[in-house]
């Protein structure tokens, strides 16, 4: 991995309607590190991974992303951000109206993506990475658990990001199904050098796949596990 710090979060604090969520933070990532973040529920994860995509406002310190000064970013500034960006997320569900592949190019559409051939090359393009391909036209609420996870997968995926946050995204998978999916995340990772930051609730979830650096979220605050 290269020595460069990508995410630079020092002497960070976030609260959120005045209750304080965490504080002193100070973490360094690198470009191309697998990490996990790990914490119960209501510990302050996906908080952290909210700061970085410029969802969740900072209180106190700096955030830097990819150059970017996320604690002081301007609105015209967040959609360029967020490019860079691939969010996994409750909190970004799919639109259950729309297939799959609507789905996607809704996103294409959201990021500028103009020309029509080029749109459906890259959906199927990404759904082929995933292998499911056959999704493209299926309603999502015909979708089984694991294609639901790995059609969110394919959507973050569609701007080729240089980061993806993914908040618990195998929580309501059995064990096979979850160790499939952090495999692809894994080596898509590998091969394509994408900052991955995994939040769970799962503590074994590191024992499956390996990851560069693992944190914990505990009393408002973030370490590392060595």
């Amino acid at each position: 991995m290269q020595n460069k710090n990508f995410i630079q979060f020092s002497n960070v604090s976030i609260s959120r309607n005045k209750i304080l969520i965490l504080k002193d933070i100070n973490i360094s990532i690198r470009k191309g590190d697998f990490i996990y973040l790990l914490g119960n529920t209501g510990s302050g994860k996906s908080a952290l991974l909210q700061a970085i995509f410029a969802q969740q406002s900072i209180q106190q310190g700096n955030l830097v992303v990819d150059d970017i000064l996320v604690h002081q970013i301007e609105h015209n500034t967040r959609p360029y951000l967020r490019r860079k960006i691939g969010l996994v997320s409750d909190s970004f569900p799919l639109n259950n109206h729309l297939s799959v592949g609507q789905n996607l190019e809704f996103v294409l559409n959201a990021t500028d993506w103009s020309d029509t051939a080029n749109k459906n090359a890259r959906i199927r393009q990404v759904l082929e990475v995933l292998n499911i391909s056959s999704l493209e036209h299926q309603p999502i609420a015909r979708l089984t658990k694991k294609e639901y996870v790995q059609v969110l997968i394919a959507r973050a995926l569609l701007n080729a990001p240089a980061i993806l946050l993914l908040d618990a995204p195998v929580q309501y998978l059995d064990i096979q199904a979850a160790q499939e999916v952090l495999q692809f995340l894994y080596q898509y990772a590998q091969k394509n050098a994408t900052t991955v930051l995994l939040a769970t609730v799962n503590n074994k979830i590191p024992q499956f796949i390996p990851g560069d650096q693992v944190f914990f979220c505990q009393d408002h605050t973030v370490k590392a596990i060595d």
